[in-house]
């Protein structure tokens, strides 16, 4: 017999033996029903606790085919006469900045980009002082 048994027991006890005002017996009724549905509610937060845990995976699953497809759509918008990407080798890299976008997340490819293009910015600023 588990502990929250022997308390069920012991509550229901008082209950038949009436011990206590009317209010207190129907009160201490209520406790002894209470504590002995917990078990069908431990069941049910374990189901609705499996539930969230299946919704999350497959948030996590969405989130990643997104972020795949950003990255592919970021490597296409990525080529021009500055950039020269590759993916023939199923790889999907720009020789000119470093850009991964088959790897790199979205912050690092952010990063490489707004770092190559201050750099170049910084060049060409560089070059009107010389003219």
């Amino acid at each position: 017999m588990t502990e929250l048994q022997k308390i069920i027991d012991r509550l229901r006890g008082a209950v038949r033996v009436g011990i206590g005002s009317n209010l207190y017996v129907k009160f201490m009724a209520q406790v002894a029903d209470d504590l002995e549905a917990l078990p069908q509610y431990d069941k049910e937060i374990e189901r609705l606790n499996a539930r969230i845990k299946d919704y999350q995976d497959a948030c996590s699953q969405k989130q990643e085919i997104i972020n795949d497809s950003l990255r592919l759509l970021l490597f296409y918008a990525h080529s021009n006469m500055h950039h020269v990407v590759y993916g023939d080798d199923g790889e999907l890299q720009c020789n000119t900045c470093g850009c991964d976008f088959k790897r790199d997340s979205s912050q690092v490819l952010l990063d490489k980009i707004s770092n190559y293009n201050l750099a170049q910015w910084a060049k060409m600023q560089e070059a009107r002082k010389h003219d």
